[in-house]
C-alpha cells in the first residue's frame, strides 16, 4: 500500500512539474553534460518554432545557433554553470532572430537546466525609443540653430540699428539736456540688451561653426570655457583635420562643451586636457581630467547627468553616426572620455 502511494505521489509530482514547465511563460531546456538538449518546454517550442520531435533526430543547439562562433560561446556558457544571465541571438525555425537571455542551473547528476527569456519585443521597443530620442535630439539642435539665426538677424540687428539712430539723435544740437540724459540711459540699456541677445545666440549656435574646422572650433570653445569658468585646460592636436558635415561638427561641439562644463563645475578637478586626433577615416576627441572620477560601469553618474546633453545622449548619437564613446574612470582616479566620429556622412 505504501509502495503504491509512493508511486502515485511520484507520478503526481512528475505530472505537476510537467504542467508547470509547459505553462510558465519562459523557455526551459534540459541538457546533458555534453551540451545535448534532452527536453524543451512548450514555451520554447512556441517562441522558436523548433519542435520536441527534433530532439531525437538532430542537434537542436546547431539549429538554434547556426553560426559556429555564437554556438561555441552558447555551449561554453551552458556548461559553465556560471551564475547570472547572458544574451544570445537564437535562430527560429522560420529563420527569424530571437533575442534571448539565458541562465543555467547545474543539477546533482551533472545535467543542466536552462532558463530563457525572449527579449525580442523589448529590444525592438527599446530601439524605437532610441531612434525617437535621436530624432528629437537632432530636431532640437536644428531648432537651436534656427532660433540663434532669428535672434541675430531679426532682433539683434534691428536693435543695433535703433541704438545707432538714437546715438545720432543725441548729438543733435536741438535736443534738450534732460532728453540727452534720458537718451543715454536708453542707449545704454539697448547696448546691454543687444549684448545679452548676441551672447544667447552664440551659445545656441556659435557662428564659428560655419567657417572653422572642428579642431579650430574646439580650440575656440576651450578658450571660452577657460574664461567663463576660470579653469585651466590644455589642448593637443594630431593629424590633418578634414571637413566634417555641419551636423557632426555641431554634435562634437555640444558634446565637448558638456564634458568641459561638467568637469569645471562638478568633477572637483584641478585641470583638464583635450587631445584631438584625426585620420582619413575618423576624428577622435579625448577629454581627460584629474578629478574625483566615478564608477564607469554605469552611465547614470550624478555629476555627469547635470546639463542638457548627458553621456547617454552622447552615446546614442555616436551610435547613430557609426561612432563610439569610450569611458575610463574610477572613484578618485579622474576620468578619460573619448568621442570618435567617422569622417564620412552617415
Amino acid at each position: 500500500m505504501k509502495r503504491d502511494h509512493r508511486k502515485f505521489s511520484s507520478r503526481r509530482e512528475r505530472e505537476l512539474i510537467s504542467i508547470i514547465f509547459d505553462s510558465i511563460p519562459v523557455m526551459i531546456t534540459f541538457f546533458d553534460a555534453s551540451g545535448k538538449v534532452r527536453y524543451v518546454n512548450r514555451t520554447f517550442e512556441q517562441r522558436t518554432g523548433w519542435s520536441k520531435d527534433l530532439l531525437a533526430k538532430g542537434d537542436l543547439v546547431s539549429l538554434c545557433y547556426p553560426d559556429p562562433a555564437i554556438r561555441e560561446e552558447a555551449v561554453s556558457f551552458m556548461l559553465s554553470g556560471q551564475p547570472g544571465w547572458k544574451s544570445f541571438p537564437l535562430q527560429g525555425a522560420d529563420n527569424s532572430v530571437i533575442h534571448s537571455s539565458w541562465s543555467n542551473v547545474r543539477l546533482s547528476d551533472g545535467s543542466y537546466v536552462g532558463i530563457g527569456i525572449d527579449l525580442t519585443k523589448e529590444l525592438l521597443m527599446e530601439e524605437r525609443i532610441r531612434s525617437l530620442a535621436i530624432q528629437i535630439s537632432r530636431a532640437s539642435e536644428m531648432e537651436q540653430q534656427k532660433i540663434a539665426g532669428v535672434i541675430h538677424d531679426r532682433l539683434v540687428q534691428p536693435l543695433v540699428s535703433m541704438k545707432l539712430s538714437l546715438e545720432g539723435l543725441k548729438l543733435d544740437d536741438d535736443v534738450p539736456g534732460p532728453v540727452v540724459s534720458r537718451l543715454e540711459e536708453v542707449i545704454g540699456s539697448m547696448g546691454d540688451l543687444s549684448q545679452e541677445m548676441r551672447k544667447t545666440s552664440h551659445e545656441l549656435y556659435p557662428p564659428v561653426l560655419n567657417h572653422l574646422r572642428i579642431d579650430e572650433v574646439i580650440r575656440w570653445l576651450t578658450e571660452q570655457v577657460r574664461e567663463q569658468c576660470d579653469f585651466p585646460i590644455t589642448i593637443e592636436t594630431e593629424g590633418l583635420f578634414p571637413t566634417l558635415g555641419s551636423e557632426k561638427k555641431y554634435f562634437i561641439y555640444l558634446a565637448v562643451r558638456e564634458l568641459l562644463h561638467n568637469i569645471a563645475k562638478h568633477a572637483d578637478a584641478k585641470s583638464a586636457r583635450l587631445n584631438l586626433k584625426a585620420d582619413p577615416k575618423e576624428v577622435t576627441v579625448t577629454v581627460q581630467d584629474d578629478g574625483r572620477g566615478f564608477d564607469s560601469t554605469s552611465l547614470a553618474m550624478p555629476s555627469y547627468r547635470k546639463g542638457g546633453f548627458g553621456l547617454f545622449n552622447i552615446q546614442m548619437r555616436l551610435e547613430s553616426y557609426g561612432g563610439k564613446l569610450s569611458i575610463h574612470s574610477s572613484p578618485g582616479a579622474g576620468t578619460n572620455i573619448s568621442i570618435t566620429v567617422t569622417v564620412s556622412e552617415s
